[in-house]
């Protein structure tokens, strides 16, 4: 490894443990949530049945987990369809690191489900990581997949088999 690939990679490990020591004096304990934050998700509801409405802005930008802990990637936009003006898809970035090699993937709107309490809602699909990491995924500058009706229904699909909602 060069110097300038040793200097980003002891810079990276340099703000991972910064981030660690300020969650450390904040009273987190990586890998675990506060009891409240559990009865929050657990509380979470379908998305068609939160009893507030969702703004666009509260739902770009959204974490999505699921309840083994794990941080699925988060809301990177919707997908209105023009028919019916029902939300159909959430796209979610997922993987990577710093915003390098995250996938663009379609949810299925109707697969989440999200916090009705608290300023900001947190979405929660029930799937792991695993099954994330292998669902089909799009390339950022080609939105050309959820125009083809094969490949949403193969999407959907793959959704409806994995998905313990």
């Amino acid at each position: 490894i060069d110097d300038a690939s040793e200097e980003t990679v002891a810079s990276i490990e340099d703000l991972i443990d910064e981030r660690k020591q300020s969650v450390e004096k904040e009273g987190i304990t990586l890998g675990s949530w506060s009891e409240e934050e559990v009865e929050r998700l657990k509380g979470a509801v379908p998305v068609d049945q939160r009893s507030t409405p969702l703004h666009a802005a509260a739902v770009v930008g959204a974490d999505v987990r699921n309840m083994e802990n794990e941080d699925l990637g988060e809301v990177e936009d919707v997908v209105m369809d023009p028919k019916t003006g029902n939300m159909s898809y959430a796209i979610l970035s997922h993987g990577g690191f710093l915003g390098v090699g995250e996938k663009q993937i379609a949810v299925p709107w109707k697969q989440l489900k999200v916090t009705d309490t608290g300023d900001t809602p947190v979405f929660v699909l029930n799937v792991s990581e695993e099954v994330l990491d292998n669902a089909p995924s799009f390339d950022r500058d080609s939105w050309a997949e959820i125009d083809n009706m094969e490949w949403r229904n193969t999407n959907d699909s793959y959704y409806q088999q994995h998905s313990s909602n």
